[in-house]
């Protein structure tokens, strides 16, 4: 997919920061709108000891989905440090072509929105963005940028974790290999059952919207490449490009931050 980070020939870098539920993802843009750093931490705290954060940026646009002490901690800090607004994003009804059908569009959370303006601006059409993260979340748009619904469920890890913390369960080994075959201990039935539920959902999703018209998946998040290659997409007609069959599909690391470009343009500066 190409940058969605916009052009910045006269912006010597430009900051951009997506607060998660459990990290931070930041990365640094130069003049030609290309990645000069990039990373993830775990929290603010250890944002804010970034040795790259030295190189002083023209400009800082971020997103939260913490909103409230969190957020305005870094969001100040930030601005007391470069002494310059820090533009946020917030969810519009209607923007760049997406539009959202909520009653109150403020209660879906902004990277589900930032995402979907990437995947939008990308594929211009329909398509399936798929966030797997702390959160697995599933968004449907429309040929027309109509947002269809979408599904929020735990991701991964919190499925496990939520076994540990409510049940008798408790798993003994680390990380297992990423399956969805059948499991032969309580540890493989649960890290294969987790990774089971969330691939079926995100097959059914796919196999009924492109019985209507061709679709494209767009996943990110830290489990998107272990959700595809656990995918059995085939007996829904997929390919793995954006040619010739109803349904294709890519992994795009950086969609919500790519999307911080659309929602939150600097002055005088088209997103590309």
């Amino acid at each position: 997919m190409r940058s969605l980070s916009g052009s910045v020939e006269e912006e010597k870098m430009i900051l951009e920061l997506d607060i998660g539920n459990s990290r931070v993802k930041w990365r640094q843009l130069g003049a030609d709108g290309k990645v000069i750093n990039q990373g993830v931490v775990p929290g603010a705290a250890e944002f804010q000891q970034l040795t790259e954060l030295a190189l002083k940026p023209n400009a800082i646009r971020a997103c939260s989905v913490r909103k409230g002490e969190i957020y305005n901690d870094v969001k100040d800090w930030l601005e007391t440090k470069y002494g310059m607004p820090v533009h946020s994003a917030y969810v519009k009804r209607d923007w760049a072509g997406v539009s959202i059908q909520y009653k109150d569009p403020g209660r879906l959370g902004v990277d589900r929105w930032l995402a979907m303006l990437a995947a939008y601006s990308a594929v211009k059409g329909a398509c399936i963005v798929v966030d797997a993260g702390t959160a697995l979340t599933i968004d449907v748009l429309a040929v027309d940028g109509a947002h269809q619904g979408g599904y929020i469920l735990p991701g991964l890890g919190l499925m496990r974790a939520s076994l540990e913390q409510n049940t008798a369960i408790r798993l003994i080994t680390g990380p297992l290999p990423a399956s969805v075959a059948l499991g032969h201990s309580t540890d493989e039935a649960v890290w294969h059952g987790s990774l089971a539920t969330a691939v079926a959902l995100i097959e059914k999703v796919a196999g009924a919207v492109s019985a209507q018209r061709p679709i494209h998946l767009l996943f990110s998040g830290g489990d998107a490449d272990v959700l595809v290659a656990n995918a059995d997409f085939e007996d829904l007609g997929v390919s793995s490009d954006r040619g010739g069959r109803s349904i294709s599909y890519e992994v795009v690391s950086d969609l919500v931050l790519d999307g911080l470009c659309i929602a939150c343009p600097l002055p005088g500066r088209a997103c590309e």
